[in-house]
């Protein structure tokens, strides 16, 4: 019984502590780098998660006067913002208990590897799956017709290119993100612009950029969704990580440890947001 408890003990032991917090420091990290969400999504926001909500601003279109008009009025314009304030809803929570006849106890630097993968996997997969539900939910559905992949895909870039309201009057292709589900990618994929691209980069989602346009793959889009165009920061998702530093459960031989998170999913431009589907050639 003592060798258990001896066992145990390790994880809860300051220098281990240190190195749990630094592997799911890595974890975040890789998260913020790897996740196709984490590079689309708006890092404009304004005050801190722990808050338990960031607020965004939108500018709205501003017309230029007649010369003098603010020397008349004694005043310029002021600047028009839209606020949205996106609140960390979601609570959630990746904890794991560890029993006292757990053999990895004993080869903790390996304990703590296998165990922030499994942890960093599952937090990636609920953001992604979040990310891509909100731009489904709340963008525009394009109702395209095209058959042929290129013509379909310019169709739907259009859609977010020639967008005219309040607050943009025509969107630059150079922010405009397309997202494709697998099987649409590999369509397009296959087309002859891609067949000698050097700019493919398979391993994070990336295939590069078709007539101009920045294009990942991802599977993680809603089944019924084939691609999705938006404009880069349309959506926000501020996430608020807490590391659970390993812990005797009470009255048990057993370790607990893991992480919480926090986060918030809201479009920020649902203008800026359309969605199709696509029937192949």
């Amino acid at each position: 019984m003592a060798e258990f408890i001896d066992a145990l003990s390790i994880l809860t032991k300051d220098d281990n502590k240190a190195k749990l917090k630094l592997a799911y420091g890595g974890v975040l990290e890789n998260i913020k780098t790897e996740l196709i969400s984490s590079r689309l999504k708006n890092k404009t926001g304004s005050g801190t998660p722990n808050s338990g909500t960031v607020k965004y601003h939108r500018l709205v279109n501003v017309k230029s006067a007649a010369y003098g008009t603010a020397r008349t009025a004694g005043k310029a314009k002021n600047i028009k913002l839209e606020p949205v304030i996106v609140a960390l809803t979601e609570r959630k929570e990746l904890l794991t208990e560890i029993q006292n006849h757990d053999s990895r106890l004993f080869d903790v630097p390996n304990l703590i590897s296998l165990q922030t993968a499994e942890d960093k996997q599952a937090m990636a997969i609920e953001l992604e799956e979040a990310f891509f539900q909100k731009a489904v939910d709340k963008g525009t559905d394009a109702s395209l017709t095209e058959s042929k992949i290129d013509e379909w895909f310019d169709a739907l870039v259009s859609k977010v290119a020639t967008v005219k309201n309040d607050y943009v009057k025509g969107v630059p292709k150079s922010k405009i993100k397309v997202i494709l589900d697998d099987a649409t990618y590999g369509v397009l994929r296959r087309h002859n612009d891609f067949v000698n691209n050097p700019s493919v980069k398979v391993a994070d989602g990336e295939v590069g950029r078709f007539h101009g346009i920045e294009v990942f793959s991802s599977i993680y889009i809603p089944a019924g969704t084939n691609g999705i165009a938006m404009y880069e920061g349309s959506i926000a998702q501020p996430v608020l990580p807490t590391l659970y530093e390993p812990k005797l459960v009470d009255l048990s031989n057993s370790v607990a440890f893991g992480i919480f998170f926090d986060y918030g999913t809201e479009a920020i431009m649902p203008d800026l947001i359309f969605k199709s589907t696509y029937t192949k050639e």
